[in-house]
């Protein structure tokens, strides 16, 4: 009677162990595609970081070179005219 109790039992435990064994696969996939995507990420960042401070090195370069040229004209100001609303 013993031996029938745990044919059940044993059965049970080999269900939940398959399980559980999928699940842990599952989650080690997971982790494996979540850091992959973090290292892309981190790696399209660091690439565009460098193009950036390549691009303000340029600029910086190029605006020592040539100064920006002075404004001699002065805009005219109008003047302001105070509408005065009928009522």
């Amino acid at each position: 009677m013993n031996e029938e109790e745990g044919k059940p039992r044993s059965q049970a435990r080999r269900k939940a162990q398959s399980h559980f064994t999928s699940t842990e696969q599952r989650d080690t996939s997971l982790k494996r595609e979540l850091e992959l995507e973090r290292q892309r990420n981190a790696a399209k960042s660091a690439r565009l970081k460098a193009l950036r401070l390549a691009r303000d090195a340029a600029e910086a370069e190029e605006a020592a070179q040539n100064p920006p040229e002075a404004k001699t004209a002065l805009r005219q100001t109008r003047k302001r005219v105070r509408r005065i609303q009928p009522g």
